[in-house]
């Protein structure tokens, strides 16, 4: 009886169902895949971090102790704050999640950095960012501002940019977008710009107080070569003088 019962084990035990096999099988195979990413070198992970959104990328840190730290060194950061219900809550959130991700990323220059929120009363917090933006050499900047019916932000209150944006030797490329329901937004430039790199302009939706401040912006980019200025509002100004000797359109 004894080897009975031990012959009948080990047919049990070698009649394994193909659909248990199946799934063992399936198993291993992405725990090995899981493994064969997690032990791909630090820079192309980091490259494949760089095709998710921010925080679809930061989320990642939370995998295992491999991928803890590797968000940190992405260098395309995009910042899109949401619309919708409940914006009081979701603003808090949106301004503690940029400023963490600033904080918590190392000093690797940046490649691409993209904003696009309501101004409100936060202007001193988003002009830090852009200040930080600049401050890791970034190429790629496009940043879009806005203001609701509750913001201070009007046509009579200009916006002021960090100076040192109109003095990045880094920036190849930068987007100025300003959207608000109601009316422009006025355009404050600073008394010296030097954009020594800068090829692409484009700036929409903003307006321009007098001929000094078209003066001063278009007389310090050297290089530039694309320029757009869409549904801009030109208050005083007479005439406008744009030097760019390497502009092609």
């Amino acid at each position: 009886m004894e080897i009975v019962r031990r012959r009948r084990a080990i047919g049990e035990t070698m009649n394994v169902t193909p659909l248990a096999r199946k799934a063992k099988n399936q198993k291993l195979n992405d725990e090995q895949n899981t493994d064969r990413i997690s032990n791909l070198p630090d820079a192309i992970l980091q490259r494949i971090l760089t095709l998710l959104e921010t925080k679809d990328a930061v989320k990642t840190s939370t995998l295992s102790k491999r991928w803890q730290y590797l968000w940190m060194s992405i260098t395309y950061l995009v910042f899109l704050e949401d619309d919708g219900p409940d914006k009081r809550k979701k603003r808090v959130q949106f301004m503690n999640f940029v400023e963490r991700v600033l904080v918590l990323r190392d000093s690797s220059d940046l490649t691409l950095f993209v904003l696009s929120c309501d101004v409100l009363n936060d202007a001193s917090c988003i002009n830090a960012w852009i200040s930080a933006a600049v401050m890791h050499k970034v190429q790629v900047l496009s940043i879009g501002l806005g203001s609701d019916e509750d913001s201070r932000c009007n046509s009579e209150e200009p916006i002021v940019l960090p100076h040192c944006l109109f003095i990045s030797e880094s920036l190849t490329y930068l987007s100025l977008t300003y959207f608000n329901l109601k009316s422009y937004i006025l355009l404050k430039v600073p008394s010296s710009i030097w954009f020594s790199s800068l090829k692409t302009l484009k700036i929409r939706f903003a307006v321009f107080p007098d001929d000094r401040s078209m003066q001063q912006l278009f007389s310090g980019v050297p290089v530039l070569e694309d320029l757009t200025l869409d549904a801009c509002c030109w208050w005083n100004v007479r005439s406008v003088c744009i030097s760019a000797p390497m502009l092609k359109t």
